[in-house]
C-alpha cells in the first residue's frame, strides 16, 4: 500500500497524465484508468430505498472528476470538488472491497475484489482534494 500511495502522490503532483479517449475538458487530465470497478447508488422508488448496481465497468481518475464507462453506458460520475467525505471498507460476506463517496444529498458506491484498485481510487481522490 506504501508502494501505491506514493505512486499516486507523485502522479499528482507532477500531473502525470495518460493518454484516454474519453472527453476531457480545459486542464483536465486522466491518471488512471481501473478495470472491473462496480457502480452502486441507493435507489428511492415507490418509497422503497434500495441499493442497486448501476453499472460495471471502466473507472477514469482525472484530475477533475470520476468518469465511468459502462458496456452501454459513458458518463460522469462525480466532480472531486463535490466531494464531501470519502471512506473505504472491506465487505467480508462479499469477500471484496468497498469506496464510499459521499456527496451532497446522496452517496455513491464503487466496489472491487482488488483491495490495490480501490486504495489507489481513495489515495488519488485524498490527494487531489488535499492539493486543491
Amino acid at each position: 500500500k506504501i508502494q501505491a500511495a506514493n505512486e499516486v502522490k507523485d502522479n499528482v503532483e507532477n500531473n502525470r497524465f495518460i493518454e484516454t479517449n474519453i472527453p476531457l475538458i480545459a486542464e483536465e487530465g486522466c491518471f488512471e484508468i481501473f478495470d472491473n470497478i462496480e457502480h452502486y447508488e441507493y435507489k428511492t422508488r415507490y418509497g422503497a430505498t434500495n441499493y442497486e448496481k448501476v453499472g460495471e465497468g471502466k473507472l477514469y481518475i482525472t484530475n477533475k472528476r470520476l468518469y465511468f464507462i459502462t458496456e452501454i453506458n459513458a458518463f460522469h460520475l462525480i466532480w472531486l470538488n463535490n466531494i464531501m467525505d470519502i471512506n473505504w471498507y472491506f465487505l467480508e460476506d462479499e469477500d471484496k472491497y468497498q469506496l464510499k463517496i459521499t456527496r451532497d444529498g446522496n452517496a455513491i458506491f464503487l466496489e472491487s475484489y482488488s483491495e490495490v484498485d480501490i486504495y489507489k481510487i481513495y489515495r488519488y481522490i485524498k490527494t487531489i482534494v488535499e492539493n486543491k
